[in-house]
C-alpha cells in the first residue's frame, strides 16, 4: 500500500476496552490469525428488496432463488470481491476462503500484518473476574477506496 492511501474508520467498529480489564501488552506479532471481512450487496440492489429476500412471511407467492439466483441478485459483486483481494495481497494476507453468496471474504496472517492492514493493534487483557481476552480499542481502518 502507498503511504499516500488516505484511511478511513469502517463505521461501527469503535471499540473501547471492557470495564474492569487491565492491559498486559501486545499480542504476539508473529501469531496466526484469522478475520472475517463483509462485503456490501451488489449496487442496485434496494433495502426493500433485500428485506423481502430474507421475509419469510414474504415467499407465499413466489419461487425460490436457486443458489446461483441468489449470488447474482444479492452476493457480493466480483468487482469488490477483486478489491478486497488486491488489498490482502498488497499486506500479505491470504484468502483463506470467498464467498459471494454471504458476502464474505476469510483472509489470514500475521498479528502484525493485519494490524498494518487494518490500522489496529491486537492487546492481552485480564479482566477484573479472573477472565482474560485479546482485542483492541479504537476503530478499524480501512483504505478510503475501500469504504462501503
Amino acid at each position: 500500500m502507498t503511504t499516500q492511501a488516505k484511511f478511513v474508520p469502517i463505521q461501527g467498529s469503535h471499540r473501547s476496552a471492557r470495564e474492569g480489564s487491565r492491559l498486559i501488552g501486545p499480542v504476539h506479532p508473529e501469531e496466526h490469525i484469522e478475520v472475517t471481512v463483509r462485503l456490501r450487496p451488489r449496487a442496485g440492489i434496494t433495502a426493500k428488496a433485500r428485506s423481502e429476500a430474507t421475509n419469510p412471511l414474504s415467499h407465499k407467492n413466489r419461487r425460490c432463488l436457486t443458489q446461483e439466483e441468489y449470488t447474482a441478485n444479492h452476493g457480493a459483486s466480483p468487482e469488490d470481491i477483486a478489491k478486497v483481494a488486491a488489498f490482502a495481497q498488497e499486506h500479505g494476507l491470504a484468502v483463506v476462503h470467498t464467498s459471494a453468496a454471504r458476502r464474505s471474504m476469510w483472509l489470514a496472517g500475521s498479528v502484525d500484518q493485519l494490524s498494518e492492514a487494518f490500522g489496529f493493534q491486537l492487546a492481552e487483557y485480564d479482566h477484573i473476574d479472573g477472565g482474560s481476552s485479546r482485542g483492541r480499542t479504537g476503530p478499524v481502518m480501512i483504505p478510503a477506496e475501500l469504504e462501503g
